[in-house]
């Protein structure tokens, strides 16, 4: 049902449009849409094939176009898109990082090795009585106590822990 506000319909018809309907697309959209479909790029790479399609359309619009005729030159999204990330060479895209995959397996690993310390010291009490001997002789009674626990592997599963916490945060944010 349209609404008696055609500002409101113009905003509905940009958002969902009709088939073979073209919409207009301002320049901030484009670009954040653009960035979602370049997600697969590491950060530095994306942020540089955004800039440049930001100087592009600004080019654009200092000669005279508007923001959707700038837009709508460059062409369609989706294989903008495409032709960005086909000219990509491999090192461009994440993924590729040995040393974190390295870090995080070596973090479960400890991980798991402490849960399992951990899981096997509950779960059985740790005290252990033997009897030996009989009703008409001498009789021994032997007590063993708990075998420590590898404090030294629950230290370096936190230890791990944290360092691949500040390895992939300064990853993300250097």
């Amino acid at each position: 049902m349209p609404s008696d506000d055609p500002a409101g319909d113009a905003k509905r018809r940009v958002l969902f449009p009709k088939k073979g309907e073209k919409t207009t697309v301002k320049k901030e959209e484009y670009l954040k849409k653009l960035g979602k479909k370049l997600r697969k790029l590491k950060n530095h790479e994306r942020t540089r094939q955004l800039e440049y399609f930001d100087e592009i359309l600004t080019d654009m619009m200092e000669n005279g176009m508007t923001e959707e005729e700038a837009v709508e030159k460059i062409g369609d999204l989706e294989k903008t898109a495409k032709e960005i990330l086909e000219q990509c060479d491999r090192e461009s895209f994440k993924g590729n990082d040995p040393k974190g995959m390295g870090l995080v397996a070596v973090t479960v690993l400890c991980g798991i090795g402490s849960l399992g310390f951990l899981a096997g010291h509950y779960l059985r009490s740790g005290i252990s009585i033997s009897y030996i001997g009989g009703a008409d002789g001498p009789t021994s009674v032997f007590i063993a106590g708990k075998i420590g626990q590898p404090v030294w592997l629950y230290g370096m599963t936190v230890f791990m822990v944290g360092a691949t916490a500040v390895y992939f945060w300064r990853k993300k944010h250097l």
